[in-house]
């Protein structure tokens, strides 16, 4: 009975119970156990973030609500030959409400978060 895959049995009075085989703890049985293991799993790689759309774009909402909000355009410097209308209008909260654009942002930042302040 001492053959590969079975238990040897005591004798006496610990007759009764069966001790596990050695081999089956042996750091080359773990190996191949792993990699059996991991033949039936898929592996999913990491998505990576587009940093362009991250420095662009600030996420906002609750967790099933976010939205994206951005910068207006054309107001970061030279602003004195523009219109007092047209800079109360740049500073107002400009949001994605595009569905198609939404979409296009979380494909762009899969693990969107709120991003970091910028250091000095």
């Amino acid at each position: 009975m001492s053959g590969f895959g079975q238990a040897q049995r005591l004798c006496g009075p610990l007759a009764g119970l069966v001790t596990p085989q050695r081999a089956n703890f042996s750091l080359k049985m773990r190996k191949v156990r792993a990699k059996l293991q991991s033949k039936g799993r898929v592996k999913k790689f990491k998505l990576k973030t587009k940093k362009a759309a991250q420095k662009r774009f600030l996420v906002v909402g609750s967790l099933r609500n976010r939205h994206f909000k951005y910068h207006a355009v054309g107001h970061r410097h030279l602003n004195r030959n523009k219109t007092r209308r047209n800079l109360q209008a740049a500073k107002r909260r400009h949001v994605l409400t595009h569905l198609a654009d939404h979409k296009k942002m979380k494909r762009m930042m899969p693990y969107y978060k709120r991003r970091k302040a910028l250091c000095c």
